[in-house]
C-alpha cells in the first residue's frame, strides 16, 4: 500500500507546511512529516510518498521510519512543485490557494532558458 502525504488539503493556509506568524516553518512541518509516516507505516503502508517541497524531508523520513523500526518501507518523493500558475486548477479544486504569500519560498521557480547555467 502507497499512502501519500501532503498539508495543503488539511490546511486552511493553503500552504504546504505548518504556518507560524505567516511564514512557513520547516523544520517543524519536517516533524510533523515524520510522524504521518511512521503512523502511515504502522498502518501497514508499505510505501510513503511525500508530494510536499519541504527542505531535507527525504532523508527525515528515513531516519524516522528507521528508528521506529520500519527499515523496508519505502520512501517515493513523485514530485516536484513549481511555484507557477500550473497548480491553479488544482488550487481551484481543492479551495487551497495560499491564504498569503506565495510559494515561491519552498517550491522551486520555474527557470526559463537565459536563467539556466550553461554547462561547458
Amino acid at each position: 500500500m502507497t499512502q501519500s502525504k501532503t498539508f495543503v488539503d488539511v490546511s486552511s493556509q493553503g500552504h504546504d507546511g505548518v504556518v507560524e506568524n505567516g511564514k512557513i516553518i520547516n523544520d517543524v512541518t519536517i516533524m510533523q512529516l515524520q510522524k504521518q509516516a511512521v503512523m502511515q507505516a504502522r498502518a501497514g503502508s508499505d510505501v510513503v510518498a511525500p508530494s510536499d517541497m519541504m527542505d531535507g524531508r527525504v532523508g527525515a523520513l528515513r531516519d524516522a521510519l528507521d528508528s521506529e523500526g520500519f527499515t523496508d518501507v519505502s520512501i517515493i518523493a513523485y514530485t516536484a512543485k513549481y511555484a507557477s500558475a500550473y497548480y491553479g486548477p488544482f488550487r481551484d479544486a481543492l479551495d487551497s490557494h495560499p491564504g498569503f504569500g506565495d510559494k515561491k519560498t519552498y517550491q522551486q521557480v520555474r527557470l526559463t532558458k537565459r536563467k539556466v547555467p550553461s554547462i561547458s
